[in-house]
Parts: structure tokens; C-alpha cells; sequence
């Protein structure tokens, strides 16, 4: 239990023994209690029957040794005897009444009351009661030695008692009305609960203490309330009725445990452990104990009275010699402990006094001592709390002047280690900007003669003839030049403190633009791409989009790198994060059936400039580098399982927090570089349906621009009120979301079509297509187009579904996309144009493809804008339709 648990239940505790201690000052205050009982001991005469006889009532009036009551005849302690008490009651004033006769203690032994006739002398009446009698055999059940007397009129009453005891330390006679017996019994009931009630709160919290020596002045205190209660026969007559033999050896057990507690409890409170007082009289002391109780069996019951009340006389008369030695300067709270202690050793040396001789001891619950005994432990929990708290407040003392010099030390090494950092900072800042200006300088000095190098590679090679297979040769090192020189310097720069630029993005849309470059990558060594994304993807999520995009091509560039034809792919998974509901766990898995990788190869795998099978494939070892790099910025561990001529699996997993499309600040367009004419709208009016504003007035403002009527509607519902007020021709087409409130873009394309059937509806979404597409029978999109959108794409679709023109750069007509003039204005190419683009198809360069677009002339504005849509759509299959169409004349 904790200490403040600890202070809570002593807090509580003390209230109730309180409560319990005044509830017990009340009940003890007898003053308005007059006991009506009359006492007969002083007018009774007395004899002793002698040892060996046992005389009849007769024999004993007739005995001529009577002689008035006296303490000394009335007492006969730790002996056998038989003691004759002769005596005559008056009768009360009422005409016929009852009294009971008690025969005080109830302990004292076997009584006979013999009733006389006033007259002849004769006995009329004889009746039992004692200690051997069973309550419910006796005239009147009650655990004290009561007998009924019945007066007739104003005759007295002659009375002859016998009492026959072991053990007599006093004896009293008393006359009481009945009523008035019970309220005694009542009242001092009352006052035993109250001090057991007492009794168990203190033992509480000195056991709540969780220290030996409290603990054993709970048992100090027990026993010494247990001994007292079976002096009133609570434990053998009333709790375990049926062991009244063994009262005499509970009372000697319990009376020899307190003695022990007390003797334990002093050793340990008072420190005296450690001085010579243990050997010579505590441990003795102990073992005498000890003997005594467990040697019970072998005494007869005065023996043991007697042996327990010299050995507890002798251990209590030689206790205070044990105490010469303790340490009690400079220390208030042992010299006051120790007055303590000798107040209970004085009250333990009276009653064991009195009880040896016989003085003043009566054999019934001492009230007198439980309180004082009480009294007693109630002032060592006080003065130990006392203490504690003094203690306590000197160690915090202590702790804050600690506290203060630590601080002064610390504040002063703070100061002079920040000097240091500061210093530190000011040259490391100084190096990081000439590094940075380094390869500002590097970057520019060596892209831009290699940008050159490229440019006129191109023009060579369309120049056509000898020079073209030789311009090729340069253009394709120079390719391989300039790479490798982007991967050295974005290595630099990775590794000189870049940081992370995380914000909301659209990860499908990232997703879809590394899939697009996969299929490029893979078809350069004739591999085959697969792409697999399960689990619950989130639409938009907080990422670094540009280094994750990064790190996946560079993974999957070496895949392709190392692979022929055979299989590249990208898995990608989502999982609920642990105890984050705002957070999903993205597995990432890029694999591949080339090569594999050594086993003794694997521990560098992603040291910088490290390349396995270098002699077969070019390549700077940086790209690995830079992906180790970022992914451990991002917080992700790589996992790598390849073997030789089994193909290579590289994962990690990325924690990122789930966004709302709400929270991406500025939506564009996604960036290519080749664009697409805007296409000629005509007033043809276009129906936009998204819930974000932002991207709803980008899409409204780029149908502007080509000339679309426009209505924009906030989400589905507001879409299907304006259905609804519609008399007239429907829209010619309509963009919608998918993920909106109140109705969801699938049940506003089944609003459309049972209204519309033939109407074009196209899908912007920012998840994955697949994931959102009605299947059969429900209706279908026309097209789906992902977030962020691709603005040639986009123009695109809507030249397609509207069978749309594009309007040409300086001129306004229609150029209709029409896939006859298509084949027209590409068979019009010359040969080597034609070749150029069979070469680029079969490598499938489409980065390349795009160069070959911005190469046609002005007038094939409409070819150069349809390949360039395809080229972006990565749809080489069908620039390879189109290229089989052209008539065979053309070589």
C-alpha cells in the first residue's frame, strides 16, 4: 500500500476511534446509574469446612466455628476450599415479592443455597448454580451465580450458602431486583463493544504501519482485550460454548502473549537490539514464556495460576534494569516513548500485584486498565506520527537546499556547455552553407553542359542518316551521365539535414503516378508490371509525397534494373494501427524475379556507392542509399528477403495519420510536362457535383475555359433538387465525387441514368477506381478520373464522351479527333519519324515518346495532342494501333 493510501486509512481510523472514545466517556459516566442491589457480605458469619469433609446443612449450622464475615476469611486464593456463609434478609416492604441472591464472582466456584424455615430451623428449599452447572440446567439462565429468593410478607428469609472453589480471591454477596440485573448486564455489554470497537480501529492502523513493531503492539493490545473478555467468560461461555475447562489456560495464554508483545515491543521501539539487555534478560525472559504456555497440560490449575503470576512478577520487577543503557539525549521522542512504556509497565505491575497477593483483585473485566492501556498506544502512534512528520520536513529541508546547490552546479554547466553548442552551431551552420553552396555550384556546373549534350543528341538523331546511330550513342550516355549525377547530388543533399515536408496529399493520386512510371520502367527490359493494393486505403493521408515517390521508383528502378523479362511489382496494404484510431499502418513491397541478391551482399546492401553485380548493370549504388535515408526520416525499417536467381522482396511499413480532403490547402492540377489544348466546350452545359470547394471551383474554372455552361452543386443531394427542377434537355455530361455526405456518388449515378439513361457521368474520386465502380446490374461510370486530377486527361475524356475538338494555340476552329484524320496525319510523316516511333513502342520509352511528340510539326496539332494524352494514359498499345494502320506503302 502507498504511503498516501497509508495516511488516508490512519486519517479515517483516527476519526472513528474518536467517535468510539467519545461514545465511551458517555457510557462510562455511571453517575446517573444507582445499582438497586443490597449488599449482604458484611452481615453474613462464615466457616471454613475443614479439608477432607464434606458437610450436610445441618452438620454446618450445628458447627460452633462461625465467626462474622471478614476480607480474610472470604478469601482464599490459588487453594481448595469449602466456605459455609449463614445469614438473614429481610424482607422488602411489598406484601410478596421475588429477589435474586448473586454470589459474586461468577468464576468463584459451586454453589448450594439452602433456604431455613425461620421457625424450626429446618431446610425448605435448596438450589444449585456455578461455573460446572450448564446455563440452561440452572434456576435462572444466566452466565453469574444468581438465585431466586421468594419472601412472604414481612418475614425474613434465613439463608445457609455453600461455596465450594479452587481459586477464591474475593467473595460478595448481593440482593437484586430482576429488572435491575439485566440493565447491569445490558450496560456493561455496552461498554465491552465500545472498547473492542476501540480495540480494532487502533489495531488497524498500527497493522496499516506495515512495521514489525507496530504490528506487535497490535498483538500486545489484542491480548491484552482477548484476556480481559474471557475474564466475563466471553470466549469460552458465550463465543465457543462447551470449552469452559479451558478458560483458566486461555486467560493464562493470552495473560503470557501480552507479557511477550510488550516485552517485543519495548526491544524494538526502544532500540535495544543491539545491546547486551537482549542476551541476558529479553531472550530468558522469552524462553520462560514460551515454556510456560506450552507446558500447560502439565500443571493443575493453581500451580499454573501460580508459576504464571510469579514468572509474569519477576519478568515486570526486572524489565526497568534492562533500560539503563538506552539513548535517551538529544532525543525528545524516545524520553517521551519511555515514559509511555513505564506508565503500561506500572499498570502491568499493579495488576500483577495485586492479583499475586490477592489485593483488591476481583477476577472481572478491568475497564480501568483497557483504558489506560489504550491511552498508552493511542500516545506511541501520535508521537510516532509526530516524529515522522518532523522527519519528513527535514528532509525536505535538506532535499531543497540539495536541490538549490544541483541547481546552481547545473545552471552553471548548462551555461557553459550552451557557450560550446552555440559555438558548435555557428561552424556547423557555416559548413552546411558551403556545402549547400557546393553543390549549387556542382549542380549547375555539371547539369547544364550535360543538358546541352542531350539537346543536340536529339536534334542529331533527328537529323536521320550515318550520324543517327552515333548521336544515339551520345545521347544515351549523356542520359546515363546525367543520372548519375542527380543521384549524387540528391544523395548530398539528403544527408547535409533535409527534413521531411509532410502535408495531406492525395495517396491514391500518388499511387497512380508511380504505377504510371512502374509500367515505363518495366517495359525497358521487356518485364511485365503488376500492381496490388488491399485493405481499407485511405483517400488522403499525411505523407511526404514527393520522397515517398522518391524512395518507391527508386526501389522499383533497381528492380527493373536487375530483371529481364520477368516480373516487377508493387503491393501496397493497409492496417488499422495499434491503440491509433486516427493512424493506418501502410505495408509497402516491392518485388521482382531477376537476379537476387548474395547473402554475404545484403549487410551493404544500402551503404552509399554499393553496387551487387556491378559488371552487369550500370548505376551510380546511391539509389538504395537515399531510399535507406528517407525511410528512416519517415520512422519505417526496411526489410530485405532475397536469395541468387530468385528474385528480391523489399518492404517497410509507414505509420501515417488518416487527412480529409478538407485539409489539402491548395488542390491543382497534376503536373505533366506536355500539355493538352483545351477543348472546344461549345455552351455545352457541364454539371459539377463535389463537396470541397476548392476543387469544385478548379474544375468550374478550367470548364470555363473551354467554353462549357456550368452548374456546380455542393454534393449529391443538392445535385439531385436540381434534377428535380429540370424540365428541360439534360446536361451534356457530369463530374462527380464519390465520398460525399448525405448521398454517395454511385446512388446519384442511379438517380441519373433512371432519368437520363444515355447520359455521360464521369467519376472523380480520391481512391482507387476498382474500389468504387457499380458492378452488373447497377449502372456504370462512363469514366473515373483520380485525384489530384491530370489536367490532360481530364480534356481528354471530355473530347472523347462529347466527341469534342481541341482548340489549337492562334487558332479558334474545331479540330475534330476524328481517328481517320488521326492515320492521315500520321501516315504524312516521313519514314524515319515513323521508325523513330516503331524503336520507342518497342522499348517503350515513354518519356522519350514525349520528346518525339514536341518534334511534329505545327500543322499535326491534332495528332500531337492525341499521342501525347496516350503517352500520359501510358496507353502504348494503342499508339501501336495507330501505327499498324498506317498503309504498308510506308517502310
Amino acid at each position: 500500500m502507498s504511503t498516501d493510501a497509508r495516511s488516508a486509512c490512519t486519517v479515517f481510523f483516527g476519526a472513528l476511534l474518536l467517535l468510539l472514545a467519545f461514545g465511551s466517556v458517555a457510557v462510562f459516566d455511571q453517575r446517573s446509574f444507582h445499582a438497586p442491589f443490597q449488599a449482604l457480605t458484611g452481615s453474613a458469619q462464615v466457616f471454613e469446612e475443614p479439608p477432607g469433609q464434606a458437610l450436610e446443612a445441618q452438620q454446618a449450622l450445628q458447627q460452633a466455628r462461625w465467626r462474622p464475615a471478614s476480607k480474610a476469611l472470604l478469601s482464599a486464593p490459588r487453594r481448595h476450599s469449602a466456605l459455609w456463609l449463614r445469614l438473614k434478609v429481610q424482607a422488602p416492604d411489598l406484601p410478596v415479592t421475588e429477589r435474586w441472591l448473586e454470589v459474586a464472582p461468577w468464576r468463584v466456584g459451586d454453589i448450594d443455597l439452602y433456604q431455613l424455615d425461620a421457625r424450626t430451623g429446618e431446610v425448605i428449599d435448596h438450589q444449585r448454580t456455578g461455573p460446572s452447572l450448564p446455563i440452561e440446567a440452572r434456576t435462572i439462565h444466566s452466565q453469574r451465580n444468581l438465585l431466586p429468593i421468594t419472601f412472604v410478607g414481612a418475614t425474613p428469609s434465613d439463608l445457609l450458602i455453600r461455596v465450594q472453589s479452587e481459586h477464591r480471591p474475593t467473595l460478595s454477596l448481593r440482593l437484586w431486583e430482576a429488572d435491575a440485573v439485566q440493565a447491569q448486564d445490558r450496560l456493561e455489554q455496552l461498554q465491552h463493544a465500545v472498547l473492542f470497537g476501540c480495540v480494532l480501529a487502533l489495531v488497524a492502523i498500527l497493522l496499516l504501519r506495515l512495521k514489525l513493531a507496530f504490528m506487535t503492539l497490535a498483538l500486545w493490545l489484542l491480548a491484552t482485550f482477548a484476556m480481559q473478555a474471557e475474564q466475563e467468560g466471553y470466549l469460552t461461555f458465550q463465543l465457543f460454548d462447551g470449552l469452559q475447562s479451558m478458560g483458566l489456560a486461555l486467560r493464562t495464554t493470552f495473560w503470557q502473549i501480552a507479557l511477550f508483545s510488550f516485552l517485543t515491543s519495548a526491544l524494538l521501539l526502544l532500540d535495544l537490539r543491539q545491546r547486551r539487555a537482549w542476551r541476558y534478560f529479553y531472550w530468558p525472559s522469552v524462553v520462560l514464556i514460551g515454556a510456560l504456555v506450552l507446558s500447560q497440560a502439565l500443571w493443575d490449575n493453581n500451580t499454573l495460576r501460580t508459576l504464571s503470576a510469579y514468572l509474569s512478577l519477576t519478568v515486570l520487577l526486572a524489565w526497568p534494569f534492562s533500560l539503563s543503557r538506552v539513548a535517551l539525549r538529544g532525543n525528545p521522542y524516545r524520553q517521551v516513548l519511555l515514559v509511555l512504556f513505564l506508565l503500561s509497565w506500572l499498570e502491568s505491575l499493579w495488576f500483577t500485584f495485586n492479583y499475586t497477593f490477592a489485593i483488591n483483585y476481583d477476577g472481572l473485566f478491568n475497564i480501568s486498565a483497557m483504558l489506560i492501556r489504550l491511552g498508552i498506544i493511542v500516545g506511541i502512534i501520535g508521537l510516532f506520527a509526530l516524529e515522522q512528520q518532523v522527519r519528513r520536513k527535514q528532509i525536505e529541508q535538506e532535499l531543497l537546499e540539495s536541490e538549490r546547490q544541483q541547481k546552481h552546479r547545473l545552471e552553471k554547466a548548462v551555461a557553459q556547455r550552451t557557450r560550446a553548442l552555440q559555438a558548435a552551431v555557428v561552424e556547423a551552420n557555416n559548413a552546411s552553407q558551403a556545402k549547400i553552396e557546393f553543390l549549387g555550384r556542382v549542380s549547375h556546373d555539371l547539369r547544364s553542359p550535360l543538358t546541352s549534350i542531350i539537346g543536340y543528341a536529339q536534334l542529331l538523331q533527328a537529323e536521320g542518316g550515318a550520324i543517327t546511330r552515333k548521336a544515339g550513342v551520345i545521347f544515351k550516355s549523356a542520359n546515363h551521365m546525367l543520372a548519375l549525377v542527380s543521384d549524387l547530388i540528391d544523395y548530398a543533399k539528403g544527408t547535409s539535414g533535409q527534413t521531411l515536408l509532410v502535408a495531406p496529399v492525395y495517396f491514391h493520386g500518388v499511387l497512380d503516378s508511380v504505377v504510371m512510371e512502374a509500367q515505363v520502367l518495366a517495359l525497358r527490359r521487356n518485364n511485365k508490371f503488376s500492381f496490388d493494393l488491399s485493405g481499407a486505403v485511405p483517400p488522403v493521408v499525411e505523407v511526404d509525397a514527393k520522397r515517398l515517390r522518391q524512395v518507391l521508383i527508386n526501389l522499383l528502378d533497381n528492380a527493373a534494373k536487375f530483371t529481364r523479362d520477368g516480373m516487377i511489382g508493387l503491393k501496397v496494404r493497409a492496417t488499422d494501427t495499434p491503440g491509433k484510431a486516427s493512424c493506418v499502418d501502410l505495408h509497402f513491397c516491392v518485388h521482382d524475379t531477376g537476379l537476387g541478391i548474395a547473402k554475404e551482399d545484403l549487410p551493404n546492401l544500402f551503404a552509399p556507392f554499393f553496387r551487387s553485380h556491378a559488371h552487369e548493370v550500370e548505376g551510380s549504388g546511391l539509389g538504395l542509399a537515399i531510399v535507406d535515408h528517407w525511410l528512416g526520416l519517415m520512422g519505417a525499417n526496411v526489410e530485405v528477403d532475397s536469395a541468387v536467381g530468385e528474385g528480391t522482396r523489399i518492404g517497410f511499413c509507414l505509420t501515417v495519420n488518416v487527412a480529409c480532403e478538407s485539409q489539402i490547402t491548395e488542390p491543382q492540377w497534376l503536373d505533366f510536362s506536355i500539355a493538352v489544348p483545351p477543348v472546344l466546350g461549345e455552351g455545352r452545359t457541364v454539371w459539377v457535383v463535389e463537396d470541397n470547394d476548392d476543387i469544385r471551383n478548379l474544375l468550374v474554372d478550367e470548364l470555363l475555359t473551354c467554353g462549357f455552361a456550368v452548374q456546380a452543386a455542393v454534393d449529391g443531394e443538392d445535385c439531385l433538387a436540381r434534377l428535380a427542377a429540370t424540365v428541360s434537355q439534360p446536361p451534356a455530361l457530369v463530374l462527380t465525387d464519390y465520398l460525399m455526405p448525405k448521398l454517395n456518388g454511385a446512388q446519384l449515378l442511379r438517380a441519373l441514368r433512371e432519368r437520363w439513361p444515355a447520359l455521360p457521368v464521369v467519376l472523380i474520386s480520391a481512391t482507387q477506381h476498382s474500389q468504387h465502380l457499380p458492378s452488373p446490374p447497377h449502372p456504370a461510370f462512363d469514366a473515373a478520373l483520380i485525384k489530384p486530377v491530370n489536367l490532360a486527361t481530364l480534356r481528354q475524356t471530355l473530347a472523347q464522351l462529347l466527341g469534342l475538338g481541341y482548340r489549337m494555340e492562334g487558332r479558334e476552329e474545331e479540330v475534330p479527333c476524328d481517328r481517320v484524320l488521326l492515320i492521315h496525319q500520321l501516315s504524312s510523316l516521313e519514314a524515319h519519324r515513323l521508325r523513330e516511333l516503331r524503336v520507342l513502342l518497342e522499348a517503350g520509352a515513354v518519356t522519350d515518346l514525349f520528346e518525339w511528340v514536341q518534334g511534329l510539326p505545327q500543322e499535326l496539332e491534332m495528332l500531337a495532342a492525341h499521342m501525347c494524352a496516350l503517352a500520359e494514359a501510358c496507353d502504348l498499345d494503342a499508339v501501336s494501333a495507330l501505327l499498324e494502320a498506317v498503309p504498308a506503302t510506308k517502310p
